[in-house]
């Protein structure tokens, strides 16, 4: 259930509609369904609510999304004066978020930071809930210093639970739930600003190499090409220019194989879809399909493998 006050804004329907709501509220981003899921291939079935708390000092966006992915691109970065650091905090469903060769992979509880200057990438499974803090940098170079703020940790999970994730996550809901008033608005922002200032504190990552980019490349890559069952090795290599040598290099950097986070993303993508209410009147079949399985036999294997139970289980359960 969600806590009073959140989960509200207006539902637009079709792409057109929701690009031009989501510019308006978050700034120049473009959104792309995911053709994996079919209802959302063609615009005019996209999905999207959105809606803003405005706090006194602080915009909160308010999101519930369709599959798809949601990007900056550098051509828009020109026309932009935009200067805020996106606070997301996952609600519901699961997304990566890519900025700078770093993946953040948030899962409900989880937050993240993105730079709006700079280019990013947005990739979201089915029943995506976010809650987007927008925060002026002047905010935070006041409450960080202007160094330790433009070290920011982007793109980086902040795991929700840990005892300072849940602390960050409380204060965040709060903002939204029990909102302050122009009295208490000052103190309430510069209050986030301290909470989250506790939680980054030796969490600077190492400025990412070659590797972690081609990583990054390389999930882009799958993402894209869940759905086909014939995705294998000497392809994944083949596309992206690497030799099946380099290929197995990288992936043992997050200790598995090509294959292995191939079939990891797409039970991942399976287990969202299967919770999602947009897919409610979906098969498990027709999902395990979508998602690169060959078969129900094979899907209800591998899941049952992985998360301990059939999908027909979860299917119930959600």
């Amino acid at each position: 259930m969600q806590p009073a006050g959140i989960g509200s804004g207006r539902l637009y329907k079709g792409l057109e509609s929701w690009d031009r709501a989501l510019k308006g509220v978050c700034g120049p981003f473009e959104t792309e369904p995911i053709a994996v899921y079919a209802p959302t291939a063609a615009g005019e079935a996209f999905c999207g609510r959105i809606g803003v708390h405005r706090l006194p000092g602080l915009d909160v966006a308010d999101l519930g999304i369709d599959p798809c992915r949601i990007l900056k691109r550098k051509r828009s970065l020109a026309h932009s004066e935009d200067r805020t650091v996106f606070l997301i905090l996952q609600r519901a469903g699961q997304a990566r978020l890519y900025q700078d060769g770093r993946m953040a992979h948030l899962r409900p509880g989880d937050c993240a930071l993105i730079d709006s200057r700079r280019e990013s990438e947005f990739i979201l499974a089915g029943g995506i809930q976010q809650l987007s803090y927008h925060l002026p940098w002047e905010r935070l170079r006041e409450g960080l210093g202007r160094l330790r703020a433009e070290r920011l940790p982007f793109a980086t999970t902040f795991p929700g639970g840990t005892r300072q994730g849940r602390q960050l996550q409380r204060y965040l809901i709060e903002l939204v739930t029990q909102p302050p008033d122009a009295r208490t608005a000052e103190e309430a922002v510069s209050g986030l600003v301290a909470t989250l200032a506790e939680f980054v504190t030796g969490q600077e990552p190492d400025p990412p190499g070659r590797a972690d980019r081609m990583l990054v490349a390389l999930d882009a890559y799958l993402e894209g090409h869940l759905h086909d069952p014939d995705l294998d090795v000497e392809r994944i290599a083949r596309e992206n220019n690497l030799s099946r040598r380099s290929l197995y290099r990288l992936f043992a950097l997050r200790n598995t194989s090509p294959m292995g986070w191939l079939w990891h993303l797409r039970l991942e993508r399976a287990r969202d879809m299967l919770v999602s209410p947009r897919f409610s009147a979906w098969s498990v079949t027709d999902i395990a399909l979508a998602c690169g399985f060959r078969d129900h036999a094979h899907f209800t294997r591998r899941f049952k493998e992985r998360y301990g139970r059939p999908p027909s289980m979860l299917r119930r359960a959600g």
